[in-house]
């Protein structure tokens, strides 16, 4: 995906939306209002899309996908508990909607492959079998997670870092919200950062967006190493708990 794809793609859809219609029926009515509800979204997409590049643009399409399944599968779950509320004179909820209606209290997002984020390098595994992923090259990065009753508390488990002693400069924002220190805890040799940001004013239907300021990078190469890569902190985990 070259830089601008996504961008043009949209221009080219929103173009096409503009098409005259013949308004002498209602289905053409219909049709009308659908497609300027269209175009109003596609504009609104060109807008985030401004600034983006490569893997940024696929981190945002993923994003915007997960986003829409969740919508659906709340708006399932509304569907599902006013059919109960109509046929059940209990007022229980059924146990499928309950899954759905309700947003989880606690979440754990392991740095696998799987991960949606930007600003880190590939996926790598400890001596144990543990993925994680070092934040790099800039120590600006990002992940999106499942969204969660707020407030919530975040906690980062760290394998490994470049600068020890940035571990207490490290600071994370919800949502494009204030950034906060995080504190150190250890568990054994392993350092887990610990912080409870609030939430900012942007709004993903099904995710929550997590920024990362490890403070600073290194590369090994200045210790005498071949690995040129410039790295902040190595992450295996994120823990999200609501409080």
């Amino acid at each position: 995906m070259t830089d601008g794809d996504l961008s043009h793609i949209t221009d080219k859809l929103a173009a096409a939306l503009s098409r005259r219609i013949d308004l002498s029926d209602s289905e053409n009515m219909a049709l009308l209002i659908d497609q300027h509800l269209q175009a109003q979204v596609l504009q609104n997409y060109r807008t985030q899309l401004e600034g983006l590049q490569g893997t940024e643009m696929l981190a945002w399409m993923l994003h915007r996908i997960a986003g829409l399944e969740a919508r659906v599968l709340a708006l399932h779950a509304a569907g599902q508990l006013t059919e109960h509320a109509r046929e059940s004179t209990a007022g229980t909820v059924p146990p499928a909607a309950a899954d759905f209606a309700v947003l989880p209290r606690s979440a754990r997002v392991p740095c696998d492959d799987n991960l949606a984020q930007t600003g880190f390098y590939s996926t790598e595994v400890t001596a144990e079998g543990t993925p994680f992923r070092w934040v790099g090259p800039t120590p600006q990065a990002s992940i999106f997670v499942p969204r969660m009753q707020l407030p919530i508390e975040v906690r980062i488990h760290v394998v490994s870092v470049f600068f020890p002693e940035s571990l207490n400069e490290v600071r994370v924002a919800l949502e494009g919200g204030s950034w906060v220190s995080a504190t150190v805890e250890w568990d054994r040799s392993s350092a887990i950062l610990v912080a409870r940001p609030e939430a900012g004013p942007l709004s993903h239907a099904g995710s929550m967006r997590l920024d990362i300021n490890a403070g600073r990078a290194g590369s090994p190469s200045t210790r005498g190493s071949d690995d040129g890569r410039e790295l902040a902190i190595a992450v295996s985990s994120f823990e999200f708990t609501s409080l």
